[in-house]
């Protein structure tokens, strides 16, 4: 039998009116079939919580206020609020601001701006990092997919011909390459030499092939240029 912490509070509701009842919407004069001890023992829960579940219910509802009316939303407005083609339009405009954007779209609603918060939380909306690609022009794309293609085609000649094929690569190591944050115990940090870390620039060319492995590496104490790649 499903207990009180099972079952969400509306569908406890609606069961206790139906043992009690039979209908979810019973008046003052219903007829009653089971007792509230009969009916807390049938879901699980106290006398006195399913007195106030059914007691609740059949007190008058209040119309809503033309405030609460214009609070209320729905599914279209949730949708409008948290979809992407709106948070794009919105970037870079406060909450503030998009609470009143939101009132001219739907002029008969409104929207507060710790509830747009609250709502955004529940969406997982988040401020984050905006990201920066770099857009290419059609023909410039094209040019680098024909490019693509023909060194595939030279790749595959290489193969079939016999040749090695030699990968090539260059890496840089400055002082930025230490980890700046890091895990460690409580109220102790890890802690380096300075002196280990201010070595100075290096650069490192690599080489290795599918057949040999490592085949060459130099290091330099400079930026790699097209002549120490030749």
């Amino acid at each position: 039998m499903k207990t009180k912490k099972m079952v969400p509070p509306g569908e406890l509701r609606t069961a206790a009116l139906l043992l009690r009842f039979h209908s979810t919407r019973p008046t003052v004069g219903s007829d009653r079939f089971m007792s509230y001890a009969k009916t807390a023992r049938a879901l699980g829960i106290t006398y006195n919580e399913a007195q106030h579940l059914i007691r609740q219910a059949l007190k008058p509802k209040k119309p809503l206020t033309f405030d609460q009316r214009a609070r209320l939303l729905d599914g279209e407005h949730i949708e409008f609020l948290t979809s992407p083609s709106t948070l794009e339009q919105w970037a870079g405009l406060s909450l503030k601001q998009r609470t009143i954007l939101f009132h001219r779209r739907f002029t008969d609603k409104r929207i507060a701006v710790t509830s747009l918060r609250k709502l955004y939380l529940k969406h997982k909306v988040k401020r984050k990092r905006v990201r920066q690609e770099k857009c290419l022009p059609a023909h410039v794309r094209d040019n680098y997919a024909q490019k693509c293609l023909a060194v595939l085609q030279q790749l595959d000649h290489a193969r079939d011909t016999g040749h090695m094929i030699i990968f090539l690569d260059e890496v840089n190591f400055t002082k930025r390459s230490v980890m700046a944050r890091e895990y460690s115990c409580k109220n102790t940090n890890l802690t380096l030499d300075q002196e280990d870390i201010y070595t100075g620039y290096r650069s490192v060319i690599s080489t290795m092939s599918e057949e040999a492995g490592m085949v060459h590496m130099q290091i330099q104490s400079s930026a790699v240029n097209a002549e120490d790649f030749i």
